[in-house]
């Protein structure tokens, strides 16, 4: 799988929260110049309720973007700012009540659409599904990057980005993990042509997702 990559090191540390692992992506990606987010109200999905959804339930997809947040490359920089100031990083830019943050993996970039790879797990937390998940990742091309922690299973956020041929393979390959990478979250992603990933806390979600292994 080809990606663009460039030498910069990346500093990630364990217990980095979302929004810090997306300051420091576009920092060791200098043609990242705004990451936009989408606002929603979080709901239990298929798999947390115990009830039976009907058709038109399991076959329901979100198409509406109204709600987007266009952040330069200067604000992003400025989550670590605000971490170095004893603040939190979900002050000033992640902050909702019942809804939340959620980054869109699609960059324009002279006028070209690449991706920061992300996926979604649905694998119960564990030292051998940690395990699993990281040499799925490293099987598939993935030598960088980060596994958080989001409450309810593993988020991953690739570092090199990946043209839309690359993402597709990248969505591709993760649905033959089967069990382990979130197949209706991948369909989602397919429907919409970019995935997203929650950066914040708000709602039904209260955990913030966070960093619990490095690539």
């Amino acid at each position: 799988m080809s990606t663009l990559k460039n030498n910069i090191e990346a500093n990630f540390t364990l217990g980095m929260t979302a929004p810090e692992v997306l300051a420091e992506i576009v920092r060791i990606n200098p043609i990242i110049k705004a990451l936009f987010f989408h606002t929603y109200t979080p709901s239990k999905n298929v798999q947390e309720s115990h009830l039976p959804f009907p058709l038109s339930r399991l076959l329901f997809h979100d198409a509406s973007r109204e709600n987007v947040i266009r952040l330069e490359r200067e604000e992003i920089a400025r989550v670590i700012e605000l971490k170095k100031e004893g603040k939190s990083p979900q002050d000033g830019y992640f902050l909702m009540k019942d809804e939340v943050v959620g980054v869109i993996s699609r960059i324009w970039v002279r006028n070209k659409i690449l991706h920061i790879p992300l996926m979604d797990f649905c694998c119960e937390c564990s030292p051998s599904n940690l395990e699993q998940v990281k040499e799925f990742l490293y099987e598939i091309g993935q030598k960088r990057g980060v596994i958080l922690w989001s409450g309810r299973s593993y988020h991953y956020y690739g570092v090199d980005l990946l043209d839309e041929k690359d993402w597709l393979n990248f969505l591709g390959k993760s649905l033959l993990f089967s069990g382990y990478t979130d197949e209706r979250y991948i369909g989602h992603r397919l429907l919409d042509g970019c995935g997203i990933l929650r950066v914040s806390i708000g709602g039904l979600r209260s955990q913030m997702p966070t960093v619990v292994s490095i690539l």
